[in-house]
């Protein structure tokens, strides 16, 4: 039988571990570390009725942890938010990337693998740049995408829905007409 909890554990997956194995009663845990394990369980995927049936309370106790929790969380503008949240955002993409190198480092790899895995490290480091500049970090640099640049993969996905669609129907005529029309006036444009 499981017994009022007097000693609480000190961390959280030490209180989870005892609670589960039924060593101590969840009506007994401070409402601080109840709610630090509600995050937890929240975060692992656990709905608030098993949270609820774990801890022996109603669900609705766990729905107010769980609002005290966003209210704790909350995130506000400061000087330094985004800041932070780009030197997380880039240790994470560094971490990934070493992640990526490591299994193309692996003799098994196959070669289509290591084309996939450069492929979405070179989209990491283009995402992280295209953060960088939206909040003024990159400071005298162009803008990563011009106007050129996306106006020819504009062409490009147009051709290949034209193409897609067949040249025999009609919305592929007139996708194909259209594409003709818009690199006429850019050559015009490029031109003059």
């Amino acid at each position: 039988m499981s017994k009022p909890c007097k000693n609480v554990p000190r961390t959280t997956t030490q209180l989870l571990r005892d609670l589960k194995a039924g060593k101590i009663v969840g009506k007994g845990v401070p409402i601080e570390s109840r709610r630090e394990c509600v995050q937890w369980l929240s975060l692992e995927g656990l709905s608030n009725a098993e949270i609820a049936d774990l801890f022996q309370m109603c669900e609705k106790t766990i729905r107010r942890d769980i609002a005290e929790l966003r209210r704790k969380n909350a995130i506000y503008p400061s000087q330094t938010l985004a800041a932070e949240m780009l030197g997380e955002y880039q240790l994470q993409i560094q971490a990934s990337i070493k992640r990526l190198r490591r299994v193309c480092r692996d003799s098994r790899a196959n070669p289509s693998d290591l084309i996939a895995s450069e492929r979405v490290i070179m989209d990491s480091l283009d995402q992280l740049l295209l953060r960088l500049h939206s909040v003024g970090l990159t400071n005298g640099m162009e803008s990563p995408q011009n106007e050129s640049a996306d106006l020819a993969e504009l062409l490009h996905a147009a051709t290949v829905i034209g193409t897609e669609l067949g040249e025999d129907s009609e919305m592929g005529i007139q996708v194909i007409a259209l594409l003709e029309s818009i690199r006429s006036s850019i050559d015009k444009g490029n031109a003059a």
